[in-house]
């Protein structure tokens, strides 16, 4: 055959398919999950206010089903960048805006647990109406966590968690707050 007779033309092909399949790695390696598209503009659409329940449940129920899709060290990054986003918004307040801000996140749960009551779940507990886990899941749960977190980030969310449960004290709510939530 002509065509590898000539090592330059050998060459020139063994290198543009080199190229190729390098081009298509690269590719491959970076180009975006889809499932994780959907799930960031899911989420943020649940962070909008004035939904309904009905839009909220629905939205969440979407949310859930592409989270299933995505590997569970890039869920946890889906909400990470979330969480601080948050953490430094509220720590940028003044004391009466963190009070508002604090009272809003109240307000919200306090709907959310009439909700649940009037739709016949009751609520005994931080994992009310959760899957219950086993020790040894709870642990494999705690230890991704802190493989996730810097002590910087637990040592925000701590006080947020602490901001809330003295605001609900004063408010004369339990101190409980969104399990798992913070």
């Amino acid at each position: 055959m002509k065509l590898f007779s000539d090592r330059r033309r050998v060459v020139r092909l063994g290198t543009g398919l080199a190229l190729l399949l390098i081009l298509g790695l690269v590719l491959w390696f970076f180009w975006p999950n889809p499932h994780i598209a959907r799930a960031e503009a899911l989420r943020d659409q649940l962070g909008q206010e004035g939904l309904t329940s009905e839009q909220r449940g629905e939205l969440f129920g979407r949310l859930r089903q592409e989270m299933r899709k995505i590997p569970a060290e890039e869920r946890a990054n889906l909400w990470r960048e979330q969480r601080q986003k948050q953490m430094e918004a509220y720590r940028g307040l003044s004391d009466k805006e963190k009070k508002a801000y604090l009272d809003r996140m109240i307000d919200r749960m306090q709907q959310w647990r009439q909700q649940m009551q009037a739709n016949g779940n009751t609520l005994n507990g931080p994992q009310a109406g959760w899957r219950r886990l086993s020790q040894e899941e709870r642990d494999q749960r705690r230890k991704a966590r802190l493989d996730w977190t810097t002590p910087e980030d637990r040592a925000e969310r701590a006080q947020f968690r602490h901001d809330l449960q003295v605001r609900m004290q004063q408010r004369g709510f339990g101190g409980g707050g969104w399990p798992g939530r913070w």
